[in-house]
């Protein structure tokens, strides 16, 4: 997903389209998808939740000027922004989030025009936390290997894990962004995960382990290490 931008070389302002590539189709192309909410941004912050959906938050129409404080949730299965309550806090150039453990998302950082430096973090809980319950990881390695089989001990009703890395963006662009979901068998609170072989999909690393309920609502993650 590519979502707003614009030319920091120009006074024109930001655009609010967006397009999406589905790369599990024959030929993977990029289409048009919905239009962000608001006004056209640029510096945006923007990251995967872990029950598949987009958060995206901050940004300004020009460079490093006219804050846009506009906050959405991309939903892949109805194709359509959620608009949420805005960051209390202005941010653009050199701003940033990360998910955190807990499934809420730390927002930090901005550097505007005036080149001033934002000291203020803004947490956000995303509307899964106030659902009536969540699932749990109870019991889960501390590493795997590709292609490994591992045992979870789970509470509530889990139709679903994945594995999603840490944040690493800089300048709004994280290329190491990536959930991929692990096969799960098993039923009720003892339930067998499998890492991908395909090393492509997971370099090496830390990674944070979720669980979801029938309801969408996401566990607090383990950290596990896949070599």
């Amino acid at each position: 997903m590519i979502v707003g931008g614009g030319n920091t070389q120009t006074n024109t302002p930001a655009i609010n389209q967006t397009d999406i590539i589905d790369l599990s189709q024959a030929n993977p192309a990029y289409v048009p998808g919905p239009d962000l909410p608001g006004p056209g941004k640029l510096y945006l912050n923007l990251l995967n939740l872990p029950d598949r959906t987009v958060f995206s938050a901050n940004g300004a129409q020009y460079n490093r000027s006219g804050n846009v404080d506009t906050a959405a949730i991309y939903r892949p299965s109805s194709n359509d922004w959620l608009s949420i309550d805005p960051d209390p806090v202005s941010r653009n150039y050199h701003s940033s989030a990360i998910l955190l453990p807990d499934g809420r998302v730390a927002v930090f950082g901005s550097n505007p025009l005036d080149n001033t430096f934002e000291l203020r973090i803004s947490v956000y809980s995303p509307p899964y936390l106030f659902q009536n319950g969540r699932p749990g990881i109870t019991q889960a390695p501390a590493s795997a290997t590709y292609g490994q089989s591992f045992g979870l001990q789970v509470s509530g009703t889990v139709k679903s894990a994945s594995l999603m890395s840490p944040m690493s963006a800089t300048h709004q662009t994280d290329t190491n962004a990536r959930l991929v979901d692990l096969p799960l068998s098993g039923s009720g609170t003892s339930l067998t995960a499998t890492v991908p072989a395909n090393s492509n999909l997971l370099p090496p690393g830390p990674y944070m382990l979720t669980v979801l309920d029938t309801n969408n609502v996401p566990s607090v993650a383990k950290w596990v290490w896949i070599s």
